[in-house]
């Protein structure tokens, strides 16, 4: 189980002129300062371009912080590393390699011997439920089983975290629910440290054992809402539950005052300036986030 803590984490980028030529600076996180516990899932929600998939990106090492670090049981993220294996949005399979295989990637890369990267890959399909998927492969597989696929191949060469960026987000409702529910089994059973990155309130409730909310651009964590729902895959009706609107209601009052903000600061961007240049916001600041 590993410990990670942000300590005054800033991260801006250029943002090009009319002339082609950075011209201005962007901030994106500014002093975020965050613990997360070892063996903890960490949920972090925040409004649209509030840092949060920067933040994971300088987690898994993709990118660097502009000041301040960022330390894994006290060593500070330099780059990637294999303690640390990172779930996208998009499956990111490849199409040519049948489930199993794909699994196998990670072991490839840590030299492990062809009978025992087998071995693994199986025994981490069956434990995301897909002990007879292991040769088919990406086309074969539905969304969700993709998304399966992508966990079973982070936790198979046994990072210390595991890294989630909205991983649920392009699912149906019905397949979204079952893997988060999946997921906590998951977590109960490896004890990895999770930190999982989404836009949705309830899906933040239902995971996080504690919520760390973001504030609008520049994102920096605005508070860290405690959750205590117990064992929520034991309860078919959490959602109904009034302790989870309880904490539901908490992190949209949070949110709700910053997501005003972030719209505010969009329709601000988007008017042209008073000498009539183009707004320096546009495609680049919507990109990050």
């Amino acid at each position: 189980m590993a410990e990670i803590i942000f300590e005054s984490v800033s991260r801006t980028f250029p943002v090009t002129g009319r002339n082609g030529r950075p011209d201005t600076e962007l901030t994106a996180l500014h002093d975020v300062n965050l613990r997360i516990r070892p063996g903890e899932l960490a949920v972090i929600v925040g409004p649209s371009g509030s840092g949060k998939s920067t933040l994971l990106d300088l987690l898994g090492g993709l990118d660097s912080p502009t000041s301040g670090r960022i330390l894994l049981d006290g060593t500070p993220i330099t780059g990637p590393g294999l303690n640390r294996g990172v779930v996208f949005q998009q499956y990111a399979l490849l199409p040519w390699r049948t489930a199993a295989s794909n699994v196998e990637l990670g072991l490839e890369a840590k030299k492990i011997p062809a009978a025992q990267r087998r071995e693994r890959a199986l025994e981490h399909l069956d434990l995301v439920g897909l002990s007879g998927f292991a040769d088919r492969y990406p086309h074969e597989l539905s969304g969700g089983m993709k998304q399966r696929v992508a966990i079973a191949r982070s936790l198979a060469f046994d990072p210390d975290v595991l890294l989630m960026d909205e991983p649920f987000a392009a699912l149906d409702a019905q397949s979204r629910e079952t893997l988060q529910d999946e997921l906590l089994r998951l977590w109960r059973r490896t004890g990895k440290t999770i930190v999982f990155i989404t836009h949705g309130i309830d899906e933040a409730v239902h995971l996080g054992q504690r919520v760390a909310v973001l504030t609008s651009r520049p994102g920096t964590v605005k508070a860290v809402v405690d959750i205590d729902l117990g064992d929520r895959t034991a309860r078919s009706d959490l959602r109904s539950a009034p302790e989870f609107a309880h904490y539901r209601h908490r992190i949209w009052s949070l949110l709700h005052s910053e997501v005003d903000r972030a719209q505010a600061a969009e329709r601000a961007a988007a008017r042209p300036s008073q000498d009539g240049s183009e707004p320096a916001s546009d495609s680049k600041v919507s990109s990050i986030g």
